[in-house]
């Protein structure tokens, strides 16, 4: 019997957080009704006692969130790799006894090695699933989850060679609603002749790619207006950095170790260049705003994710890419004054490129998910 429309339940699992967040909130908006749940992390690493980020911004936002102790492999084999190893079949008895005790309608999935269990045992017990692909390199967990979801989602074309094409859409990355309406910038005050320089090296920073720009610091802020989001850890060093700065270059150069959503967007449309490193939700909006970027990949990042990301980006003319371990400070600062030099060019290239990127991915992915459920 055909479940009633106001009683549905979902399911909502994996790594990346930012996308699935996305998405819930166009559930909420279109289905105010239904019931989400997440099923993930409470610690960011195994053994460790710092808090996910996903449980951090899904209970922040309202959201019922299930704790899950899931395994993984990984190639080198240490003491936390036995104990992930441990709790794989732990992780697999908890996904069914969730599943079997709140009866979810479909798991939404958006990959990573928690999703897998999820999942598995839904499918086991016949719930159905959709998965979201966020990166141009599918992990071992989403290449498993593939051939049990009904749909799988991906946000960019040439990812779906990976998947069963007959279930496979391009719907693009979800995006949450508040980046997509920009809003000014209250701790970011304008200031005339000096374009705007946003470096970041992502929510939590990237202590690496501070030490690149640290030293070009004078330099750069006599051309112009930086926005740095540090990071927690390269905070304080950026402050004296700051403090030793002429008078006159130490106001355009604005520090923030977080930047919340309500201002991030509205730095990002305002923004000439934007330096960071290659994520794939960095390139997606990068790209999706029209953006001009110097990108520096994580050199560790698994599978040269990164790189690929920023190949793409860089493909398409808008952004130039470095490799941090071939450049050093001055390196870097030859790049962004070079690319602000073809700035014009770059930048058109960047707007025409934007024109082809979906920025409803969310509701794209929730149309796919009302499929599945039948509606």
């Amino acid at each position: 019997m055909k479940k009633h429309l106001n009683s549905i339940k979902l399911f909502v699992t994996g790594g990346h957080v930012t996308p699935a967040v996305a998405l819930m909130e166009a559930v909420k908006e279109r289905h105010p009704n239904w019931q989400m749940v997440f099923v993930g992390r409470t610690h960011a690493l195994g053994g460790t006692s710092v808090e996910s980020e996903e449980q951090k911004i899904v209970e922040r936002d309202g959201y019922r969130f299930l704790p899950l102790k899931a395994g993984r492999l990984t190639r080198a084999w240490d003491i936390q790799t036995i104990w992930s190893l441990v709790n794989v079949p732990v992780g697999f008895f908890q996904a069914i006894v969730y599943c079997l005790r709140e009866k979810p309608d479909a798991i939404v999935s958006f990959g990573g090695y928690v999703a897998l269990p999820v999942v598995l045992s839904g499918w086991a017990l016949g719930i159905s699933s959709i998965t979201h692909e966020q990166t141009f390199v599918p992990g071992l967990a989403n290449r498993i989850i593939s051939r049990v979801a009904a749909k799988i989602c991906v946000s960019f074309a040439e990812v779906v060679r990976f998947f069963p094409k007959q279930k496979t859409i391009v719907t693009g990355l979800p995006v949450r609603q508040g980046f997509m309406k920009p809003s000014n910038m209250a701790s970011v005050p304008p200031e005339e002749n000096f374009p705007l320089l946003y470096i970041t090296g992502g929510a939590t920073g990237a202590v690496s790619l501070n030490e690149l720009i640290f030293p070009v610091l004078s330099r750069l802020t006599r051309r112009f207006r930086i926005v740095h989001q540090t990071g927690r850890v390269s905070y304080e060093k950026a402050v004296k950095i700051r403090n030793a700065l002429p008078e006159s270059q130490q106001k355009r150069y604005i520090i923030l170790q977080y930047i919340p959503m309500s201002e991030l967007s509205g730095i990002l449309r305002d923004a000439s260049i934007v330096v960071g490193r290659s994520g794939a939700n960095t390139v997606y909006e990068l790209a999706m705003m029209g953006k001009v970027a110097v990108l520096v990949p994580l050199p560790w990042s698994a599978g040269g994710e990164q790189q690929k990301n920023a190949a793409w980006l860089a493909q398409h003319g808008s952004a130039r890419v470095v490799n941090q371990k071939q450049v050093n400070a001055q390196d870097l600062a030859n790049t962004i004054e070079t690319l602000w030099a073809d700035h014009k060019q770059m930048q058109q290239r960047a707007l025409n490129f934007a024109n082809k990127i979906p920025g409803d991915g969310a509701k794209r992915m929730l149309a796919q998910l009302e499929t599945v459920l039948g509606i």
